[in-house]
């Protein structure tokens, strides 16, 4: 009877198609795919490369998906779209100029967007 000690894994990103290949511990792949988390089931592997096994995202995108606070500070670019302050949205921006709260409460009693009768509210 011939033993599986092994599994050769080959993962692509999703966003570079960069190829990596792993070669894995059966049992702990087995235990993976059954449900273990992968932290548990693989404890030998380092977080980037968990994290390739799980999602696929190679360290390289992941990093340029979620720059450090350092690499935020040191490109502009992350931060071009936020230099503007926006307003806090106030509960009446969502009523149209015409309408108010009032005119959404139904023939029963019940107002939708507040999600309670007006006995209840």
């Amino acid at each position: 009877m011939m033993t599986i000690n092994s599994v050769n894994v080959t993962v692509t990103c999703p966003f570079c198609g960069s190829e990596s290949h792993m070669v894995l511990d059966y049992r702990s792949f087995e235990n993976w795919l059954n449900g273990e988390l992968v932290q548990n089931a693989f404890p030998y592997l380092d977080a980037n490369e968990r994290e390739r096994i799980t999602s696929g995202i190679c360290p390289e995108c992941w990093d340029r998906m979620f720059p450090s606070e350092e690499d935020e500070e040191d490109s502009p670019e992350w931060h071009d779209t936020c230099d503007e302050e926006e307003e806090e949205d106030s509960p009446d921006d969502y009523w149209l100029e015409e309408d108010s709260p009032d005119d959404y409460w139904l023939e029963d009693g019940f107002n939708p967007y507040m999600g309670c009768y007006d006995y209840d509210c």
